[in-house]
């Protein structure tokens, strides 16, 4: 199956392809098995060309609509637990909530032999579709009941390497948790390459810029080798040649996750990809508003998608001296701990706190009227810092691309506050 087909089925709407299944229902329910004009009628509001799909999908002159709604489904757009929602209330033919046996395996036999004919692999025997239904029933229904709750059934599909590893590989699909499996795996092999070349001075480790860059080149996959020059222009923006252990991880975790939600290795995430990258990176799922915000933060060139470097570079933050793009860990971590709910923002009252913390050593042992005086002038700041960076109309809030701003406005005015901390009583 080639690339453009599968870029063109992962670009349909979970919702359109559902509007299809009504059509269906309404106007050819219970006949399953679909002429090429039925499939036509059915399916062209979604398909550019629907003899493509119905050719895969043939078999006597007919296509069966359900092996194309469920292939469909898996490669469409959307997150995964969605899909696999929609297409269990759809097997659940009787709308008990449940699903018997014979359910799940029209539900298994439709969704393998959808797909292996969309894919163009060996299409199984019946008899072997019938035991892999009835080992998969027996896995599920761990309480017993003759029936399978939804639960249940999503229990397994999250925990089944088998199914994730075949959905991974053929469809391009992924659950969270296969996805933060494979950021951990890769974060873990970068960490291993590191510790290959490195060398202890005084009581850090580091790696030449030449030894890290040889290594990653024989444990990064050729597409992408490719951007290492770019990856080294931001670890070395001192022209050290020399990388401390703590920058390689901390340009080395959105590498990752990037490289683990990257399925197909074409370079590029859509916007729902984009959900898995962020819910990488901040271990929390992230609310819909943000996801879309953020697409549009990141995605500089209006492409619709978001490549490896754009992804890197929205992360990073101009040195406020050199003006030079580098990694600033410190203030994205900064940031995130004081975003509390993960919406993407922090508020005045955030930014306070923030700049509480940043005081918090050299408050210790000070007066009780001078912490009421220092607390006023730190308030002040923060206010000052937040009317003079919220340019973006985010009503007193600022998003990651204004806070990047922050260490070139606000070095010089902490600063000075930290002086007069030092100098009290």
């Amino acid at each position: 199956m080639n690339k453009q087909m599968v870029k063109f089925l992962r670009s349909i709407t979970l919702s359109s392809i559902f509007e299809c299944y009504e059509y269906y229902m309404k106007t050819y329910s219970p006949n399953n098995e679909l002429s090429r004009d039925e499939f036509d009628d059915v399916f062209s509001p979604i398909l550019n060309d629907t003899e493509k799909i119905f050719d895969m999908l043939v078999k006597d002159e007919k296509a069966d609509f359900f092996e194309a709604l469920s292939s469909m489904t898996m490669f469409s757009k959307g997150e995964f637990n969605t899909k696999i929602g929609s297409l269990y209330q759809i097997y659940d033919a009787d709308g008990s909530g449940e699903i018997d046996r014979d359910e799940l395996k029209v539900f298994l036999s439709s969704g393998i032999l959808g797909l292996c004919k969309i894919l163009g692999l060996p299409i199984p025997y019946e008899t072997e579709i019938q035991n892999f239904a009835y080992n998969c029933f027996k896995q599920m229904d761990e309480d017993g009941s003759g029936d399978i709750e939804y639960e249940e059934f999503e229990h397994w599909i999250r925990n089944s390497d088998e199914i994730q590893d075949f959905l991974l590989r053929y469809t391009g699909q992924q659950t969270m948790d296969r996805a933060k499996k494979r950021y951990d795996g890769l974060l873990k092999k970068y960490k291993e390459a590191f510790e290959e070349v490195c060398i202890e001075f005084m009581g850090e480790n580091y790696a030449t810029v030449i030894s890290l860059n040889k290594i990653l080149k024989e444990v990064l996959p050729d597409h992408e080798s490719k951007h290492l020059d770019d990856l080294f222009v931001l670890l070395d923006s001192e022209s050290k040649g020399a990388v401390s252990e703590e920058d390689f991880d901390a340009i080395m975790k959105p590498w990752a996750s990037f490289s683990a939600t990257d399925i197909n290795g074409d370079g590029e995430l859509d916007v729902t990809e984009l959900k898995c990258l962020i819910w990488l990176m901040v271990d929390e799922e992230p609310p819909e508003y943000r996801v879309q915000r953020d697409m549009k933060a990141i995605d500089a060139d209006g492409s619709g998608y978001v490549d490896r470097m754009e992804w890197i570079e929205y992360l990073a933050s101009p040195d406020p001296e050199t003006g030079k793009t580098t990694f600033n860990f410190k203030l994205k971590r900064a940031f995130d701990t004081h975003d509390k709910d993960k919406d993407g923002f922090i508020d005045v009252n955030d930014l306070f706190l923030l700049l509480k913390d940043t005081l918090c050593e050299i408050t210790k042992g000070k007066s009780g009227s001078t912490k009421r005086v220092i607390e006023k002038l730190t308030k002040a700041l923060a206010v000052d810092i937040m009317n003079t960076l919220d340019t973006r109309e985010n009503n007193g809030k600022l998003d990651w691309p204004a806070f990047k701003k922050y260490m070139w406005y606000a070095k010089e005015k902490e600063k000075q506050l930290k002086e007069f901390v030092e100098q009290q009583q």
